[in-house]
């Protein structure tokens, strides 16, 4: 399950991997982190999911909040047979998402107003 994990979140664009001295692989997609994978066993998969989902997941055996990263609705699966892989494979792709629009740069346009002239003279 490690090796299909890595590969998926590998294939999704715009991936980076940082491997850690915990054992830890962090994906991230525009310097925003979504899924950590560890070596060691038990495989344990961390990932981001929305509020709504990070309750109804915490509700589930085997799933608890993430160490130092619940308050960010951060999910750990205690071990990483607790999904079918589609299943766990949506959850990635869902904090994908939401980091990979989070992370996008927004161009700001200001618009360009007309001048009667293209001096600006002050009025007192």
């Amino acid at each position: 399950m490690f090796d299909l994990i890595k590969e998926y979140c590998l294939s999704l664009p715009a991936v980076a991997v940082k491997e850690k001295r915990n054992g830890g692989l962090y994906f991230s997609v525009n310097d925003r982190l979504f899924c950590i994978l560890y070596q060691h066993l038990p495989n344990q998969v961390a990932f981001r999911c929305k509020p709504e989902v990070y309750h109804f997941l915490i509700s589930r055996p085997a799933i608890v909040p993430a160490p130092q990263l619940a308050r960010y609705h951060w999910v750990q699966l205690e071990r990483a047979d607790v999904f079918p892989f589609s299943d766990l494979a949506a959850n990635i792709h869902a904090a994908y998402e939401m980091e990979a629009k989070a992370g996008s740069p927004q161009v700001n346009v200001l618009p360009v107003v007309p001048h009667a002239s293209s001096t600006y003279y002050p009025t007192r």
